[in-house]
């Protein structure tokens, strides 16, 4: 997310890509799992900060779900269960796929 952002849509792909996941077995592991948490919490902000025009024009994305996310992680981290950190992770490879359909529609590479 540091890397590159888009002039109108906050949320890039690279955010996502960074997200270091070699599988459910790196969430065993207390710095991947952290650093997986603080990506998924940056998206999560990042989504926040979509105008609602952009987000009525992109229904598809879950964006209150990725914002609602954020929250949990940020807020209620001591109930956090891998299960539900898992299934965050296993949506990612969806949602880089529509961010960067969005980035193509707004020509932005």
């Amino acid at each position: 997310m540091i890397g590159r952002r888009s002039r109108t849509c906050c949320v890039t792909p690279d955010g996502f890509r960074s997200i270091p996941v070699a599988g459910r077995s790196s969430l065993d592991d207390d710095l991947s799992r952290d650093g997986i948490l603080y990506e998924l919490v940056i998206v999560g902000e990042a989504a926040g900060r979509v105008s609602d025009d952009l987000r009525s024009a992109h229904p598809e994305v879950p964006w209150r779900q990725i914002v609602g996310q954020r929250n949990i992680l940020v807020h209620v981290y001591d109930q956090l269960s891998v299960d539900r950190l898992w299934l965050a992770v296993e949506a990612v490879p969806q949602l880089i796929s529509q961010i960067e359909h969005i980035l193509e529609d707004l020509g932005e590479p």
